[in-house]
């Protein structure tokens, strides 16, 4: 190989990675929140980025299982936001054989803009607070039309997320305190997604409607969201408190045989 011809395929070689870098560039983004950092890609359909499966929080195990989340994981390498099938354990078949425990993670739809400081719709999902997960609706349209930085995430269901003894082991509404504890993380983190921490609307239906009214009247969310959005379903709501929660743990235990 001559001199000539080395220079030109070093010159072509060049060329390539820079292209290669670039179309990274264009179909992914990569963010530093305060766990580490995070990367998402660009949905060609729709024209935005997403980020799968950012974990908020840690879900309790063990003898602390019933109670409170703990302080999300920290990362050295760059979190790769792919998993959007992330799945808390719940009643029911559907979802069994990818259901985890460790499942308190977001989700963040973000449109392809440059813009900072655009307002924030977190979503809370519906199922009686028994059943779904954050990533079986996606937020894409109202991302694309409406130019906001979008939210979906995971809570603890069932009996994990809300069964209340009123003691210390299992003091109830683990599932709520999840909720609380993906609030503060909006509100620590959406500036990385272009979001304003300042602008942030809750928004839900069905048992996702109850949680936002709970939100509103607890005193412990004060100044981490702006505005709501409840849709069929209050705190008031028949299903939406437990009257007896010892006789309903109670039920529980001999429905699954403890």
């Amino acid at each position: 190989m001559t001199k000539t011809t080395s220079l030109i395929f070093l010159f072509l070689t060049v060329i390539k990675l820079q292209l290669c870098d670039s179309s990274e560039e264009e179909n992914s983004r990569l963010v530093q929140i305060s766990s580490g950092r995070v990367r998402g890609y660009k949905n060609q359909q729709w024209d935005i980025f997403e980020f799968y499966g950012i974990p908020y929080a840690t879900a309790p195990t063990g003898v602390n299982k019933f109670k409170g989340p703990l302080p999300a994981p920290q990362w050295s390498d760059i979190l790769d936001a792919q998993d959007e099938f992330i799945v808390c354990p719940q009643a029911g078949d559907i979802y069994k054989d990818i259901a985890q425990e460790d499942c308190l993670v977001a989700s963040v739809f973000t449109p392809n803009t440059n813009e900072t400081n655009l307002p924030v719709m977190v979503n809370i999902h519906g199922g009686g607070y028994a059943a779904g997960y954050g990533n079986l609706e996606k937020p894409y349209s109202i991302v694309k039309e409406g130019n906001v930085v979008a939210v979906t995430f995971n809570y603890r269901l069932g009996i994990v997320g809300f069964l209340c003894l009123g003691t210390a082991d299992v003091p109830g509404n683990a599932g709520l305190k999840d909720m609380l504890a993906l609030l503060r993380w909006v509100k620590e983190n959406i500036r990385s997604f272009g979001g304003n921490p300042d602008d942030v609307t809750i928004d839900g239906c069905s048992a996702g409607s109850s949680a936002v009214d709970l939100l509103v009247l607890s005193e412990t969310t004060k100044g981490l969201f702006n505005k709501v959005i409840a849709q069929s379903g209050s705190s008031i709501s028949t299903w939406s408190v437990q009257q007896n929660p010892i006789e309903v743990a109670k039920s529980a235990s001999h429905k699954n045989e403890f």
